[in-house]
């Protein structure tokens, strides 16, 4: 699976989990007394567990995203790869390289803002439903 497929995929998998996180925690602070033992583990479960796995996911995305812009800047400053006709190939290919990103150029500020949804989400829902 390439990256372009991983970009076109990950934007509604975050709106599903994010969607879903903020069910999971409605329910357990609106209905906790009337779920059953089983209801109350899975929600439980997933209402600390959901955003700890995408804030993980969110944070490796813009890793791979901060490592190779990095990586691009050190292969801008060598400017000796060898003859010159190797030399001047090299520079023609790194200056047509970008960044790698999986999905739409994730940064460590975008898992913030994900907990900042979830939080602001859930209590929308509280609110309207109340």
């Amino acid at each position: 699976m390439g990256f372009d497929t991983v970009a076109l995929v990950i934007v509604p998998l975050q709106t599903l989990m994010s969607l879903f996180l903020i069910f999971c925690n409605v329910l357990i602070i609106s209905r906790w007394d009337a779920m059953a033992i089983t209801s109350k583990i899975f929600f439980g479960f997933w209402a600390p567990m959901g955003p700890i796995i995408t804030a993980f996911l969110l944070g490796q995305c813009a890793r791979v995203h901060s490592i190779s812009h990095g990586a691009l800047k050190s292969m801008k400053q060598r400017r000796n790869w060898g003859n010159r006709k190797e030399n001047k190939l090299m520079i023609q290919f790194v200056e047509s390289c970008k960044p790698m990103s999986i999905g739409y150029g994730i940064r460590k500020s975008s898992i913030v803002n994900f907990f900042k949804l979830i939080a602001r989400g859930t209590f929308k829902a509280l609110k309207l439903i109340n």
